[in-house]
């Protein structure tokens, strides 16, 4: 069960990423949630039961979702940058 949850969560963790970015980013974040994971574990000497699994996945939410709400801001923003406006005037050099 361990494994599908990390795997469902991911999915929709990366469903939020701009595709170009999508598996790379994903991959570091399945690195990080199980090193995390893997930690836990080891300190309480047996797999994580569900419960605690979610709690883990929370935390780890919190964080990642900051980090992906700029990512995304950013994406956006840049594509924004290279976008055309009317609205501004056209600036020419002096002859």
């Amino acid at each position: 069960m361990t494994n599908d949850l990390i795997d469902r969560y991911l999915a929709a963790i990366a469903h939020e990423l701009p595709e170009s970015e999508r598996a790379d980013i994903a991959a570091e974040l399945r690195d990080e949630l199980m090193s995390g994971v893997e930690a836990q574990e080891k300190s309480l000497g047996r797999p994580l039961t569900d419960k605690e699994l979610g709690a883990a996945l929370a935390a780890f939410g919190m964080r990642v979702g900051i980090g992906i709400t700029i990512v995304v801001f950013l994406a956006r923003a840049a594509k924004e940058a290279w976008r055309p406006r009317e609205s501004e005037p056209t600036v020419r050099a002096a002859a």
